[in-house]
């Protein structure tokens, strides 16, 4: 094989094995009505980049233009969760989550947010 091939083959390699980075939603897609108006909210962050300072991980629940933040499940390192009121009279909330983080970079750490897709909750009458 000619040198060109094989730096193509590495390079195809290296795309195909990079860092990778999830936002996984646990959240329902409809709950029961609930009458203290809190619902549950739950989020998985899952990275192979290996400079994300893991212990700066603050995730938050946006719903319109308010962020509320969210808190480490016990006993799991990548699951958060959080209690959000939503309005009596809501029947659907849309709804994304937002993670700030600090990541390895030279000469000094920065800070960097993912931000996930936008999903639907729906409020059901019971």
């Amino acid at each position: 094989m000619s040198l060109r091939k094989i730096a193509l083959n590495l390079t195809g390699l290296l795309l195909f094995t990079g860092c990778t980075t999830s936002i996984t939603n646990l959240t329902p897609h409809s709950l029961p009505r609930n009458p203290n108006g809190l619902y549950p909210f739950e989020v998985e962050f899952a990275t192979t980049q290996k400079a994300v300072r893991g212990n700066t991980l603050q995730p938050f629940v946006l719903i319109g233009q308010e962020m509320y933040p969210m808190k480490r499940t016990p006993m799991l390192t990548n699951r958060f969760e959080a209690s959000v009121p939503i309005p009596q009279t809501s029947n659907y909330v849309y709804y994304r989550y937002k993670f700030v983080y600090d990541y390895d970079k030279i000469p000094a750490p920065s800070q960097n947010s993912r931000l996930s897709p936008t999903y639907q909750l729906e409020i059901v009458d019971k």
